[in-house]
């Protein structure tokens, strides 16, 4: 809180001057996203509901209000005239993908946390502004996947497919992209009426070969174990309805 209002005194003092008033916002936004994370894990491990749902409320807050700090800072480099300074040029480009990326984040922690699934389209926006920004191939990959993911919790199946299976065309061996798509091909073709076998089958095709590249190991995060142990139990029933994995097709590496 101590971070946020100094950073909020900074901005409020300069407000639209490029040279520092976004770097002073971005620093707002890491305070209010590290707040919200911290109201999250405190509702996680409350027992009481309405005091769990209270905290909730209260991270999402502070989440809403690190993507606003993201807005300004964002619209006070691209209004600004362009510099004829080469290398300060190139900082703010940098600033503006740095501020691309943390938002990304905060959308991936709501959608994650559950504390807000009704902001999709504004995490498709900024994940793809993000990704036009960004020149490194890893983090580009990893901000797709973080689409993928929004778009499955949110419910977006269409969505989260075509990114999901954009990841395995750069990386065919990205073992989590495959587990998440054969979720959400099954949800795909089990919320229909009626029945999607077609999807389910091809959900169960990629759901059994992400059991056979990811065992569940002692390692695993809370997150991961918890896609292993939905991907295993999916593929079990599936199984007990007599349908048998098949073997994937190979897909060629592309450019994300």
């Amino acid at each position: 809180d101590l971070a946020i209002g100094k950073v909020t005194t900074g901005d409020e003092g300069v407000p639209n001057y490029v040279g520092s008033t976004p770097i002073q916002l971005d620093g707002k936004m890491v305070a209010l996203k590290a707040k919200g994370y911290k109201s999250y894990k405190e509702g996680a491990t409350n027992a009481d509901i309405p005091a769990r749902l209270a905290k909730y409320k209260e991270a999402n807050e502070s989440y809403d209000g690190a993507l606003a700090a993201f807005q300004s800072a964002v619209s006070i480099i691209e209004k600004a005239e362009a510099s004829t300074d080469q290398a300060e040029q190139k900082r703010r480009e940098a600033l503006k993908a740095d501020l691309y990326a943390a938002a990304t984040e905060i959308h991936r922690l709501k959608a994650v946390s559950g504390v807000d699934t009704t902001k999709a389209a504004d995490a498709q926006a900024v994940i793809t502004a993000y990704m036009a920004l960004e020149n490194d191939p890893a983090k580009k990959l990893a901000a797709l996947m973080t689409m993928g993911d929004i778009m499955r919790l949110t419910g977006d199946f269409e969505k989260a497919v075509a990114a999901y299976k954009h990841v395995l065309e750069v990386k065919p061996d990205y073992a989590d992209a495959m587990g998440s798509l054969g979720l959400t091909l099954f949800a795909q073709g089990a919320g229909v009426q009626p029945e999607d076998k077609e999807k389910e089958q091809e959900g169960l095709n990629y759901m059994q070969k992400y059991t056979e590249l990811a065992p569940v190991a002692a390692t695993d995060s809370q997150s991961v174990k918890e896609l292993k142990e939905s991907v295993k139990s999916t593929v079990e029933y599936l199984k007990s309805l007599k349908m048998a994995p098949q073997k994937l097709p190979p897909t060629g590496k592309k450019k994300p």
